[in-house]
């Protein structure tokens, strides 16, 4: 597939760091926000689609729960397998041609699993999906490291990880709606519509990224990757990353069967406390600004404080509404933390972005695979007393991390 370049002479953005890139302009830069925004919405809710309809798929399909199950885990699974394969490839084919690539192959692999007949085949599918799904995330935050300039980078990647983050809630909110009104395969036939109108808009639209490395090679990238975990300081970026996903997942997953066995609600009931979360998320995209104004380190803080504190008033709340209320306490304290480390974890990765993004990505996915293995543990009150001390583990690591002048320079100059 051929790549349309963008426009010669097009002006109105500063350029990048890359000298060899041309300038952007202005009102395409924030058009691609929103559309990788958009697009990485619907990419990652599909690891969450199944949650709400597993008992009506394993109905439809004559299947057993257990069986059904299988085609979430093994969509996470693939998906974060594929976070390590398409990071190298896009280095060296280009970063445009791999998104728009596995957006056309998301939407041919999602059509069909709406039309399988046995749980065999959807499980193979949601492999599959998973798998082609994770060429947008790591890919499109590489092409905004690269791209954009420095001055637009922190509110793009803020506009980006709300996407990102209300993939969770409006996956479950979209497949359920459906599901209940047309049926559970029209929601694959929705998804792969809205994936086939992403890789259009995406290919006419998106310009051209760094020029690819034909001579790049698989061992060579993931070796780069070993290295780049040497770095203390990405280590404990991504440690806490691990906690983020952990406590955002284990904390959903455990409220579901309390609101339900404890309180007497519907599912329907507690999807909508669900979906209250999003109110958390509306400070997301204000994170690069207030990085600029505060600092890193204390907004790290500041975002750890608000999760912890949120957590600790789930935990201690006996009302429904106030337990709710907390949870967009929580939410909004997340909401901030993700684009800060999406931030840092590029700048500390400069010398391999791709790759420090691929692992970003890769980290965050095993944090939100291990928040429902919590669920043993205890009820959710002992959880999310359980998560608020992690959290607060991480406050500890993040206040202690050394940054260079480098990035103080680079957030001193985000908006």
């Amino acid at each position: 597939m051929a790549e349309r370049s963008d426009e010669n002479g097009e002006s109105g953005a500063a350029g990048t760091e890359h000298g060899s890139n041309p300038a952007i302009a202005a009102w395409k830069l924030s058009f691609m926000t929103w559309l990788f925004a958009l697009c990485g919405l619907v990419v990652i809710a599909n690891v969450y689609t199944m949650i709400p309809i597993t008992g009506d798929v394993a109905q439809a399909l004559h299947a057993s729960i257990g069986r059904t199950v299988w085609s979430s885990s093994m969509f996470s699974i693939w998906y974060a397998v594929g976070f390590l394969v398409f990071g190298p490839l896009s280095h060296r084919f280009g970063r445009k041609q791999i998104i728009v690539s596995g957006l056309l192959l998301l939407t041919l692999t999602t059509f069909l699993a709406g039309f399988v007949h046995t749980a065999g085949q959807l499980v193979l599918l949601r492999a599959v999906q998973g798998f082609f799904a994770a060429s947008f995330q790591p890919v499109a935050l590489a092409y905004v490291f690269e791209r954009f300039p420095v001055e637009k980078k922190g509110t793009a990647i803020s506009i980006l990880s709300t996407g990102f983050l209300m993939a969770g809630i409006a996956g479950q909110v979209i497949s359920s709606w459906v599901t209940e009104r047309y049926g559970w395969s029209n929601v694959f036939v929705l998804f792969g519509t809205l994936y086939g109108l992403g890789f259009f808009v995406t290919w006419i639209i998106l310009p051209a990224g760094e020029k690819p490395n034909r001579d790049a090679r698989f061992l060579a990238a993931w070796k780069n990757m070993i290295v780049l975990l040497r770095s203390p300081k990405l280590v404990g970026a991504y440690s806490v990353t691990f906690t983020l996903s952990l406590a955002f997942v284990g904390m959903y997953a455990a409220m579901g069967d309390y609101f339900i066995f404890t309180y007497g609600l519907a599912p329907e009931q507690v999807l909508h406390i669900r979906a209250m979360g999003m109110a958390g998320m509306l400070v997301s995209p204000f994170a690069g600004r207030l990085i600029a104004r505060f600092g890193v380190k204390r907004v790290l803080a500041g975002g750890l404080a608000g999760a912890v504190c949120g957590l600790l008033l789930e935990s201690g709340m006996p009302k429904v509404y106030e337990i709710a209320g907390s949870s967009v306490i929580f939410v909004a304290g997340v909401s901030v933390l993700i684009p800060t480390f999406i931030h840092l974890v590029g700048i500390l990765g400069s010398r391999d972005r791709s790759g420090a993004a691929a692992l970003y990505t890769f980290i965050l996915n095993l944090g939100a695979s291990a928040g429902p293995l919590l669920h043993p543990v205890g009820g959710f009150r002992i959880i999310t007393l359980l998560l608020s001390g992690v959290l607060m583990v991480s406050m500890v690591i993040s206040v202690t991390l050394r940054l260079s002048a480098e990035p103080a320079a680079e957030q001193a100059r985000m908006k």
